[in-house]
């Protein structure tokens, strides 16, 4: 049986920020091409040759899109303003989707994993856009891009479904026992939902003890939080959990993640219990904990496919998990076989299968 650290399942109490997501309706569009009769509709061949513009609301504000089109309706380029979207997710979706709808002259290209909001915006600015510029949108939106591509299969020792914070760390943990690792990861980039944490719960660790804090017992922590969770949740679990919180921190301080303790709560109910505010570790900086973490990864010649979705799991005659299959960027199947597979795909909780 392959054996992991323990210390990566503290990261599963990242505290995760909300997100809104707000899409929008209508577009604002701006021709400075030679437009001619804007009442052209989609289906016709009265495209003009020029540029145009759409905007329509993202995740995080407005997403512009501008497409170039020939005389023919054919789209020249696309490119898409994002600059009002979370660096790196919108940030990075909006222009690939852009740029694959001028690759594939296309309306029908998929949309990015973890940026759905600001692939959709992209996708309905550029509609709009096409739309003014008389471009045969329909046809644009039945060319159905074909993913062909050739399936394949790999063995290692540990699988890693998710390249969040539990993923991030099952996958570094793995690692450093000098095991053979792979981590599927459905998004372009690493750090899910954690990277969007402010950060996370840990006691007995040397920065709370320089910030007053150094009574804080793991069994008071251990009963504040059954007695949070009306002592439905796993108690020698919750118990593993915060024991080790502390180590990790250490731990993740050793691949240079920086951490501070907050000297405030804005929940002001919260001020006379510390095990309520001040246990929770702040990143200095969210991006830049990830890339340490993957610069190690690297450094141990972790393997990481993006842009990779997980499927299922293999089992054998026994029921025994021997590995996953996933779909590949280029619709090919990936089959993994695997001495150990962890599923950290997040979302999984309230899911009843």
């Amino acid at each position: 049986m392959v054996k992991i650290k323990k210390q990566f399942v503290s990261t599963m109490l990242i505290a995760v920020m909300g997100m809104t997501m707000l899409v929008g309706c209508g577009a604002e569009k701006t021709n400075t091409g030679n437009s001619g009769d804007s009442s052209s509709e989609a289906g016709t061949t009265s495209a003009k040759a020029g540029t145009y513009t759409a905007t329509e609301q993202g995740f995080g504000g407005e997403v512009t899109v501008t497409v170039e089109v020939d005389s023919e309706g054919k789209i020249v380029s696309c490119t898409a303003d994002v600059s009002n979207e979370t660096e790196s997710l919108g940030g990075v979706a909006g222009p690939k989707v852009a740029e694959l709808i001028a690759e594939h002259q296309s309306l029908a290209v998929d949309t990015v994993s973890g940026a759905t909001v600001t692939s959709t915006a992209v996708i309905k600015a550029a509609t709009a856009a096409l739309t003014e510029a008389g471009a045969d949108v329909e046809a644009l939106t039945n060319n159905v891009v074909e993913k062909n591509g050739e399936d394949e299969e790999v063995t290692y020792d540990v699988v890693v479904a998710g390249a969040g914070g539990s993923g991030t760390a099952a996958a570094l943990a793995a690692a450093e026992e000098g095991l053979s690792v792979l981590i599927l990861e459905k998004n372009s980039t690493a750090g899910g939902n954690s990277k969007l944490a402010s950060g996370f719960f840990a006691i007995g660790t040397d920065l709370l003890k320089d910030a007053g804090y150094a009574d804080l017992s793991v069994d008071e922590a251990v009963n504040q939080l059954l007695e949070f969770n009306n002592y439905l949740s796993n108690g020698p679990l919750t118990r593993e959990i915060v024991s080790n919180s502390g180590s990790t921190i250490e731990w993740l301080q050793s691949y240079g993640v920086e951490f501070y303790i907050p000297t405030q709560t804005t929940q002001f109910a919260h001020e006379e219990n510390p095990y309520q505010w001040a246990t929770y570790h702040k990143f200095k900086d969210q991006q830049a904990a990830f890339d340490s973490l993957y610069t190690a990864l690297e450094d141990y010649n972790v393997d990481i496919r993006y842009n990779t979705t997980f499927e299922s799991l293999i089992t054998d005659g026994d029921g025994k998990v021997v590995g996953c299959v996933a779909t590949k960027e280029d619709g090919g199947t990936l089959t993994v076989n695997s001495t150990a597979t962890v599923v950290a795909t997040g979302g999984f909780g309230a899911n009843e299968e």
